[in-house]
């Protein structure tokens, strides 16, 4: 399967392009199609579940599947209710709300940490990824940006302008 982006990008230590998390994002937009499709979230979307292989036709293989759950067990959606599974499972940074919460991951779950991971990918920065806080705190930190994207995206781009690709694809309804 390659190697996983994490082990790249911290051979490299640096960030990505722009362009290279784009093409990265639709080819695991491709994956969490196919596994939401199947009913399941993935819950624990982060580099290191990530593989690339390199090869002739560039590969992206999505893996670590233990804190999958199944959303729409035949099609019926499984009730929100918060405390209904363990707190901050998955990669802390990463996870979403809802697994901060402790309720079942979703199809909106797995994009929320999609986008966390896209910001990181390309900046380098979360606000909430350089500390060593408590997981109740990451939770509160992400709490307070789920309101104010364009907050977040210039946390994260410090002195850089977001391109407005990238604040079209997170939804900032201001431009930088």
């Amino acid at each position: 399967m390659g190697q996983t982006l994490q082990t790249v990008t911290d051979e490299g230590n640096c960030t990505l392009s722009e362009k290279a998390v784009l093409q990265l994002a639709l080819r695991l937009l491709d994956a969490l199609e196919f596994i939401h499709e199947k009913e399941y979230a993935h819950a624990d979307i982060h580099a290191g579940n990530i593989y690339i292989n390199t090869n002739s036709h560039p590969e992206v293989f999505l893996s670590g599947f233990g804190h999958a759950f199944r959303f729409c067990p035949g099609g019926k959606h499984v009730e929100y209710r918060q405390g209904s599974r363990t707190a901050h499972q998955g990669n802390i940074n990463f996870i979403s709300m809802d697994s901060h919460k402790g309720a079942g991951p979703s199809c909106r779950s797995d994009l929320q940490s999609l986008g966390y991971c896209m910001l990181y990918w390309m900046t380098g920065s979360l606000p909430w990824s350089h500390h060593s806080q408590t997981s109740s705190a990451i939770a509160a930190e992400k709490e307070r940006y789920i309101s104010d994207i364009p907050g977040l995206v210039s946390y994260c781009y410090k002195q850089k302008k977001a391109s407005d690709a990238v604040l079209w694809l997170l939804g900032c309804s201001q431009h930088q």
